[in-house]
């Protein structure tokens, strides 16, 4: 006779969502912008604890995710995420970088703002992470190879391209 664990798999489940939850003590939303940063705070039962912003730069960072217990951390995809992703990480935190073009919730919402998109990111990281599509950065060693293979296709590219333009030249 079979037995039916579906039952136990789901309590399994719903226990360790409780005490993952017991293990963080914040779920934050960050909308990166070019000079400041939209923030929305969830705390443990998913309630909207705090809203601020917070300027760019390594040190506001470091200070604000410093003195919070750890936590959850959900940040957009773009220029800025490599090192605002590393500074949370060092201080103790669990960061996820989301490809927001990926998450209708955010990428297609018709009420379209910075703070509105920071606490969609902490929902949405409260109650399922992976809805967030996560991406992991490449390597700083992966980030500079790419950069000299591209920097030798443009050179090889612009070579070319004088190379044409002369024998054009020399043919007219």
């Amino acid at each position: 006779m079979r037995k039916d664990t579906s039952s136990n798999k789901k309590q399994t489940r719903r226990g360790n969502r409780k005490e993952d939850r017991e293990n963080f003590g914040f779920y934050i939303g960050i909308d990166l912008g070019d000079r400041n940063s939209d923030v929305c705070v969830l705390d443990q039962s998913g309630e909207r604890s705090r809203e601020f912003r917070l300027r760019m730069n390594e040190a506001d960072f470091h200070a604000c995710f410093a003195k919070i217990p750890r936590s959850r951390v959900a940040i957009e995809v773009g220029g800025q995420s490599r090192w605002v992703a590393e500074v949370i990480e060092k201080c103790g935190h669990e960061v996820y970088v989301s490809n927001t073009r990926k998450v209708p919730y955010i990428h297609q919402s018709d009420d379209k703002n910075d703070p509105g998109d920071a606490c969609k990111l902490a929902e949405l990281l409260y109650f399922k992470p992976r809805l967030l599509h996560p991406v992991r950065h490449r390597s700083r060693e992966a980030q500079a190879d790419l950069s000299w293979i591209r920097a030798r296709e443009v050179l090889v590219e612009s070579r070319t391209q004088l190379i044409n333009a002369v024998r054009g030249i020399s043919k007219a």
